[in-house]
C-alpha cells in the first residue's frame, strides 16, 4: 500500500460474514509501529499526528503494524470482544 494510502487508513473491527448477529464494533485505540521508530498509541480510529510523522519515515519495503486494537460493541456493553489480529501493511510508494 501507498504511504498516501495508509495515511487515509480508517481502522476498523467485524465479526466476519459468518457471524448471525448485527452488532457493530467501534475502535477505540490502537498501537501503530514503523520500523525504527518509536511506537505511537492512536485514541479512536485514524493514525494521530505522531503516527503521521512516523509514517513519513517510512521507506519503501517497509512493513508497518497496526496492533493491539482494542474494540467494543455500544450496543452490548456488557460483551467482552476479542482483540482482532494484528494489521500488516508493506510501504509500495
Amino acid at each position: 500500500m501507498s504511504r498516501a494510502g495508509v495515511q487515509k487508513t480508517i481502522v476498523s473491527a467485524d465479526f466476519g460474514e459468518d457471524f448471525e448477529f448485527d452488532l457493530p464494533l467501534h475502535v477505540k485505540r490502537f498501537k501503530f509501529k514503523v520500523p525504527g521508530q518509536p511506537t505511537v498509541l492512536c485514541t479512536g480510529k485514524k493514525l494521530n499526528d505522531r503516527a503521521l510523522s512516523a509514517l513519513r519515515r517510512a521507506k519503501r519495503g517497509m512493513t508497518i503494524t497496526i496492533f493491539d486494537i482494542e474494540v467494543l460493541a455500544p450496543s452490548a456493553p456488557t460483551v467482552s470482544v476479542r482483540e482482532p489480529l494484528p494489521v500488516v501493511i508493506e510501504i509500495t510508494s
